[in-house]
C-alpha cells in the first residue's frame, strides 16, 4: 500500500489498545497535527504508542512532519518515526513512558516540544536516536530546544552505532531523576 499527501488534522482519540495513529505503508508528505490522544497502548506494549510513522524497512518514506499533537498515556511512547528522509517533530506535547524515538532516519529534527519520559527504567529515554540493531544508520538528526524530563534513563540517547557527525544535540532543557552512564542526570548519552 502506498499513500501520498496525507493529512491527519484535528482529531481526538482515547482508550485505544494499540497505537493511537499508526502509518503502516509507505506514505510520503504525511502532515499529522492538532491531534489529541490519550490513554493508547492499554496493552502496554512496546510495539504502541501515540503516533507510528512507517515502521517496516521496505516503506521508505520522506517528508514527514508530526506538529502540535498531545500524546499522553501511562504506556508506551509519543511519537515513533522510522525509514524516513525529511521528518520534522516539532511543538507537540508527549506524556508517556518514553518520549520521542527517531530510527534509521535521515534530516530529522526533532526540535521544540515538551517531553515528560515517566519510564522509571535505566533504559528511558526522553529523545532516542537509533539505527535500528545496528543495520540502519541515521544521518543529519538535529535534536534541539526540547523541553524534556526523565524519570530514569537518559534525557536524549543515541544508540546508533553508525552515528554521523551531522547530528547536533543543543539547546535542550533536560530535567527529572534520570540516570546515565555519562553525565549523571543530566542524560546526555551516545
Amino acid at each position: 500500500m502506498q499513500c501520498e499527501g496525507l493529512l491527519i488534522d484535528g482529531n481526538s482519540v482515547n482508550n485505544t489498545k494499540g497505537s493511537a495513529i499508526s502509518i503502516m505503508a509507505k506514505a510520503d508528505n504525511v502532515t499529522i497535527t492538532n491531534n489529541s490522544l490519550v490513554n493508547y497502548n492499554r496493552e502496554n506494549s512496546a510495539n504502541y504508542g501515540g503516533i507510528d510513522l512507517t515502521r517496516l524497512t521496505f516503506f521508505r518514506s520522506t517528508n514527514h512532519t508530526v506538529i502540535g499533537n498531545t500524546c499522553v498515556s501511562p504506556n508506551g511512547y509519543g511519537v515513533y518515526a522510522s525509514y524516513a528522509t525529511n521528518c520534522l517533530i516539532t511543538n507537540n506535547f508527549v506524556k508517556s513512558e518514553y518520549g520521542i524515538q527517531v530510527d534509521a532516519q535521515i534530516e530529522a529534527i526533532v526540535r521544540d516540544n515538551n517531553i515528560f519520559a515517566t519510564s522509571t527504567s535505566t533504559t528511558g529515554y526522553g529523545v532516542l536516536v537509533s539505527d535500528i540493531n545496528g543495520s540502519n544508520p541515521s544521518s543529519g538528526v538535529i535534536v534541539s530546544g526540547n523541553r524534556i524530563d526523565v524519570a530514569g534513563g537518559f534525557g536524549i540517547r543515541n544508540t546508533d552505532a553508525g552515528y554521523r557527525p551531522t547530528y547536533v544535540f543543543d539547546g535542550n532543557i533536560i530535567s527529572g531523576s534520570g540516570v546515565s552512564t555519562v553525565g549523571g542526570w543530566v542524560a546526555l548519552s551516545r
